[in-house]
């Protein structure tokens, strides 16, 4: 049960988790803290914040979350996290960052060591910026990109990337008059994005080192790490940008207009 844990959760599709959810329950019936903190994140991550609530709040009932240090732990806050994450509860975000300080450069087994249950630090950066930590946050889930590409777990790496592509979404810009640009992949093509204006252009291996360099601002890539992430498909990245003085000509594509921050020139320097 515990490798179906972690399967159903790399699989991602939403009736698959809340059929899980349904069996957790039933399953774990002599550890409810458990069983109903992982029905929580399962729920949550399915889109159901109803359900999810539910579950958080039977668990907070329970009063035993925070003293459980047995092997399951590491499943149960991370599954809290997703959970108080998406329901957008800052007080319980603030409790886990705290449970998870102690912690954060390790990593989470499931059960008698049969599956591998993620970087605590990936949790830790969800808590951090729920509760407003925005740059702890990306710092934290830079450590876990890191540790996950390190140990070959790329669906934890790919969560990871998901995670400060959200971030970087949602975090305030540093810098007054900044505007937000997007780069998504969509398939064989990509769409750029600056303020009102969209562009698209086909795929190649630049536009997919870009996306990588542009999701870590400030931090160095290796040239090796940017080979083995050619074929995969990042989240969407989005970041700020200085307003430009003077429009450019009609002609060019909008993806031409964007002018980085000096952030992301210096983490592309560090791919050449």
């Amino acid at each position: 049960m515990s490798q179906r844990l972690e399967l159903v959760r790399a699989q991602g599709d939403a009736n698959t988790q809340q059929a899980f959810a349904g069996e957790a329950v039933r399953w774990w019936t002599g550890t409810p803290v458990y069983a109903h903190a992982v029905v929580a994140g399962f729920m949550a991550r399915a889109g159901d914040l109803g359900a999810a609530r539910r579950e958080v709040d039977i668990v907070l009932e329970l009063g035993a979350w925070q003293a459980d240090r047995s092997y399951l732990w590491s499943v149960l806050v991370g599954n809290l996290t997703d959970a108080a994450a998406r329901l957008q509860d800052a007080e319980l975000c603030a409790r886990i960052l705290d449970e998870l300080g102690p912690v954060l450069s390790s990593c989470g087994v499931n059960g008698a060591v049969v599956a591998f249950a993620g970087s605590h630090a990936h949790f830790a950066g969800i808590a951090a910026a729920s509760v407003g930590r925005h740059e702890e946050a990306r710092t934290l889930l830079q450590q876990a990109v890191t540790v996950h590409a390190r140990l070959g777990a790329s669906v934890w790496e790919a969560a990871s990337r998901d995670a400060l592509g959200a971030l970087a979404a949602t975090a305030p810009s540093t810098a007054a008059g900044h505007q937000v640009a997007v780069l998504r992949r969509q398939q064989r093509a990509w769409t750029v994005s600056y303020g009102a204006e969209t562009a698209t252009v086909p795929d190649s291996k630049g536009w997919r080192d870009l996306s990588v360099l542009l999701s870590r601002p400030d931090t160095d890539v290796h040239v090796l790490e940017l080979a083995r992430h050619a074929s995969r498909t990042p989240p969407p990245v989005r970041w700020p940008t200085r307003p430009r003085s003077t429009p450019t000509g009609t002609g060019s594509s909008s993806s031409s207009r964007i002018e980085s921050r000096p952030s992301a020139t210096t983490t592309q320097s560090a791919s050449t």
